[in-house]
């Protein structure tokens, strides 16, 4: 089976669709309003952060239709499904078709609050606020997740993420250019553009602030304003960008012929390390440490691979198997595969996996022990994020496309496309090692 990369994400019809669709959303509404009342309106009594593309919604007004479709809002108390084992609250009104990424909002964000972006392969980057669930609140704690509003765009869209102060959020897709949605005066402008999609897109404050893109025709770029169209450097990788991680100065990137590129933000004249995957198969996912000390690898075999860069801890270097199900009780070794979909790093520098099998992990890698495994769900984890301060654990269930076309009645015509919001509480958190559960097998 073809593994949920490159052009093995979509039938080829619906890619060259994606090329020959316009490259720009044309001129959005402009809403000339300062930041302050721009919150208290989103907040308040309607819908500041308007659509452009699509329609608004007022999220003050009751029984008033929601463009997102479906009710204006979720909270604690959700049962278990066949696609929810964990019985976590759902996000209200989600994509109507396949979940690409996620990302929560940075802690320093303009207009205060917990707010989480989707990108889709409905052509749409979707943002809820979230709030609740925080530690300090107890356990009883609810999650509430309201429908604030949406973008729509001319092509499937890959990734999402946040400018460094919370004032614009990212996103890019299949047409090959990436844009930047203004928050507080509704303005959205292409700031990047590739020859093929735009597998993710990044803002870093290092070297200057900038926008990162990593795109299928092998290449990183970085935008700066004026965002003319021409970057101010160029990586060119060696093979499609398949996963790639930014944090602080550290950047990595996994190519379609098996290779990591990871380079240091302040010097960008050559790359730091370049060294082939430890990993046999094709690479799918990676995150970088919460201390940028090193990165984890994910593959289409269900396994990871814990890389440090530093060459003195090469030898603290290993992999470890997950996202596999035994199919013979008798015959241990005996065992589905699946794709390690993506990797995200918790404040404390423990981790998240979710795969194809429908089920997410919380891992220690220092302890290397498995903290936390999921119940399986009915199908795949696709996406996964961390809230600022790790209180908050975001995931996607909807059909990856890991089996291809051929399965897609299966999943995506049965199946609904959904994000659940888990509090972490201390289950992503190192335990002490009285404490810490049995090793699992690495």
């Amino acid at each position: 089976q073809r593994p949920c990369t490159s052009d093995a994400m979509r039938p080829p019809s619906l890619l060259l669709s994606a090329f020959t669709a316009a490259i720009c959303l044309g001129s959005p509404r402009r809403l000339a309003t300062r930041s302050s009342r721009a919150m208290g309106r989103l907040r308040g009594g309607w819908n500041t952060w308007g659509s452009g593309g699509g329609s608004s919604w007022n999220a003050n007004t009751q029984g008033t239709q929601n463009p997102f479709g479906g009710g204006a809002s979720a909270s604690a108390g959700m049962s278990k499904k066949p696609h929810n084992p964990e019985g976590d609250p759902e996000i209200p009104s989600p994509p109507s078709d396949g979940i690409t990424d996620m990302s929560f909002s940075p802690s320093t964000s303009t207009f205060g609050g917990k707010f989480l972006v989707a990108s889709s392969w409905d052509k749409t980057i979707r943002c809820w606020e979230v709030s609740g669930g925080g530690q300090q609140q107890g356990v009883g704690q609810q999650v509430q997740a309201v429908a604030r509003s949406q973008k729509s765009a001319n092509s499937p869209l890959l990734c999402c993420g946040w400018s460094s102060n919370g004032g614009a959020i990212l996103y890019g897709g299949c047409d090959g250019v990436g844009y930047m949605w203004s928050l507080q005066n509704q303005q959205v402008i292409p700031v990047a553009r590739h020859s093929a999609p735009i597998r993710k897109i990044f803002w870093s404050d290092i070297p200057r602030p900038c926008v990162i893109t990593a795109s299928f025709d092998g290449t990183v770029k970085f935008w700066s304003a004026p965002f003319n169209g021409v970057p101010f450097h160029t990586i060119t990788t060696p093979g499609k960008v398949h996963a790639i991680d930014v944090r602080g100065s550290v950047l990595v990137v996994g190519t379609s012929e098996k290779k990591l590129v990871i380079y240091n933000l302040n010097d960008l004249s050559r790359p730091f390390k370049e060294k082939f995957s430890p990993l046999k198969s094709q690479i799918r996912s990676i995150g970088v440490f919460s201390d940028q000390s090193g990165c984890c690898i994910g593959a289409i075999e269900g396994r990871v691979s814990v890389e440090n860069l530093k060459d003195q801890d090469a030898s603290k270097n290993f992999a470890f198997k997950c996202h596999r199900v035994n199919t013979q009780t008798n015959s241990p070794n005996k065992c589905e595969v699946y794709p390690v979909n993506d990797i995200a790093f918790h404040p404390a520098g423990t981790l998240a996996t979710v795969g194809a099998d429908g089920t997410f992990c919380f891992w220690d890698k220092d302890a290397k022990s498995r903290l936390k495994v999921s119940g399986r769900s009915s199908i795949p984890f696709s996406s996964c994020c961390f809230n600022h301060d790790g209180t908050l654990f975001a995931y996607a269930a909807c059909y990856d496309w890991h089996q291809g076309h051929v399965s897609a009645p299966k999943f995506s015509g049965t199946q609904p496309s959904a994000i659940m919001i888990r509090p972490t509480r201390n289950e992503a958190t190192p335990k002490p090692p009285t404490l810490a559960p049995t090793s699992y097998r690495w």
